[in-house]
């Protein structure tokens, strides 16, 4: 079994506004990433926070989808992963990605999943990216990592396996207008 955790915590300070509920091709940001991992998982859950009420209200009719609000989201984003990771199956392998990660090809899921490791991230000209592919059996220990750590911390203490793909969506992500106007662009390119 495999399932996908998607963090949607963040107040988007640099943007002041929900980068989540962002059109992109007229349909919400975090829609673009649940659609592009839907095929690779048995179940999906978004980690919500600060904008709970905006994100809910555009993917709550997702089916299969389950939303849970961190209420303690102003800690950053490595609680969202904490408290969204107490909800998966304890024997479920999973994908771990920010929801402004919308452009990810099927192509890099694939890959991940062919890969070994308990660990696996993307890498594209050298740069690691989104989605995180995560080993059932480091679950514990993630739940168990200091309340003042970070996932960059926990990953390098269990020796990540760095896959090779082809897809600079694994790079793309929002915090400011300047990037969505990138991701626009890239978009387009990949039409």
């Amino acid at each position: 079994m495999i399932q996908g955790l998607i963090l949607a915590g963040g107040g988007s300070f640099r943007l002041h506004k929900n980068k989540m509920t962002l059109l992109l091709d007229g349909k919400p940001l975090i829609c673009h990433t649940i659609d592009a991992m839907r095929p690779f998982v048995d179940g999906l859950f978004v980690v919500t926070g600060y904008y709970h009420e905006d994100t809910w209200e555009v993917v709550q009719s997702t089916p299969g989808l389950i939303v849970v609000r961190n209420r303690f989201y102003e800690r950053g984003m490595f609680s969202s992963v904490q408290y969204g990771a107490r909800f998966l199956e304890e024997t479920a392998d999973y994908f771990l990605t920010p929801g402004d990660v919308p452009l990810v090809k099927a192509s890099t899921y694939e890959a991940l999943l062919k890969a070994k490791g308990d660990i696996r991230i993307p890498v594209f000209e050298g740069q690691r990216g989104h989605p995180v592919f995560l080993a059932s059996c480091l679950l514990s220990s993630l739940l168990e990592e200091p309340r003042d750590s970070n996932l960059e911390l926990w990953i390098a203490k269990h020796q990540p396996t760095f896959v090779p793909v082809d897809d600079e969506g694994i790079l793309l992500d929002v915090d400011t207008e300047t990037d969505f106007e990138q991701l626009i662009r890239h978009r387009e390119r990949m039409k």
